[in-house]
């Protein structure tokens, strides 16, 4: 990843910036391609939040998608995205809300699950300020594989690491993840058969 060191930089605490900063790395990990969680998608927050998505779900927001014409519109979804974008996202609580203090999570779905609660969009807000420091590739790269692409929401998913579902998620079929711990019993019940 693109400068690593830059993960829970906003986080006070030196002892829980380490631990955040094990915990993505862990997430990003098994989440990468062949890895045990491949084909999952994760939503960052904070710890409160996530309470509240593990008994309510993900609520829509304002988020940016192309129309049938491939132009902007605005429209109501759920942000997804790779670990480390999530990440960033979740760090962001700490930002807006100036609490370096603030505990942070990520929840996370199979991609399979969160089908069902709408389709899958290009999200536009990400393309317009890519997270290039929570990328792969430099930026360069990053928008010579966008360019390159159909410009489709797999392609956005690929290049930027994000991606929207249009509709709410429901909380049944999300994992809500806020330390290494917690990835490692997310990949043991992964590896076992569904109900």
């Amino acid at each position: 990843m693109a400068d690593d060191g830059r993960i829970g930089e906003l986080i006070g605490d030196e002892g829980r910036r380490r631990d955040w900063r094990a915990f993505v790395a862990a997430l990003h990990e098994v989440a990468s391609p062949g890895g045990p969680l491949e084909g999952w998608l994760f939503h960052g927050t904070c710890a409160g939040c996530a309470g509240l998505i593990a008994d309510e779900g993900v609520t829509t927001t304002d988020c940016l998608v192309p129309d049938a014409d491939g132009a902007w519109t605005w429209d109501q979804g759920t942000h997804w995205g790779t670990p480390k974008v999530a990440a960033f996202y979740a760090e962001d609580r700490i930002e807006s809300r100036d609490d370096p203090g603030l505990e942070l999570a990520i929840v996370a779905a199979r991609v399979s699950d969160l089908v069902p609660c709408g389709p899958f969009a290009t999200d536009g807000q990400t393309i317009d300020c890519p997270l290039y420091t929570r990328l792969e590739r430099p930026a360069v790269g990053t928008d010579a594989c966008w360019e390159a692409s159909d410009k489709g929401w797999e392609a956005c998913l690929d290049a930027f690491g994000t991606v929207v579902v249009l509709g709410p998620v429901g909380p049944w079929d999300l994992e809500v993840l806020r330390c290494a711990g917690d990835v490692e019993a997310l990949v043991a019940a992964a590896s076992l058969p569904r109900p």
